[in-house]
């Protein structure tokens, strides 16, 4: 069993087919699947990522993008470190929703740090 100093929890958030499963998974495994089906409420995954010679247990809460998921997204987010905003950029309706995907982050765990993705440029 490898030992971490910490564990850093981070939520990726967007709307639904954006890319926030394959990307996760891609950063997990080093692989890329080129399907996969739809995420249902959430799903964990954990990867050790060293840091200033630190060993960091990183924690991707990856929550599905559908409305009919949101009212468990509080208690997903709570005690977050940081959050992924994704948006597809050929859809300009899931751009427009990130300040939906703010909002409720920010609801629940005020200025934590967030970094906007934006996907399938392929």
């Amino acid at each position: 069993m490898t030992e971490y100093k910490y564990i850093f929890k981070v939520v990726i958030l967007g709307d639904a087919s954006v890319g926030k499963t394959t990307l996760t998974y891609r950063f997990i495994t080093g692989d890329f699947l080129q399907t996969l089906k739809s995420s249902i409420g959430t799903t964990l995954y954990s990867k050790l990522v060293q840091y200033k010679g630190d060993s960091i247990k990183l924690q991707i809460w990856d929550f599905a993008g559908e409305k009919r998921f949101r009212f468990l997204l509080p208690g997903y987010i709570e005690g977050a470190n940081g959050a992924f905003l994704m948006y597809d950029i050929t859809s300009s309706i899931s751009f427009s929703h990130l300040q939906e995907w703010l909002d409720i982050v920010r609801q629940q765990e005020g200025h934590i740090p967030i970094v906007l993705i934006g996907s399938k440029l392929d």
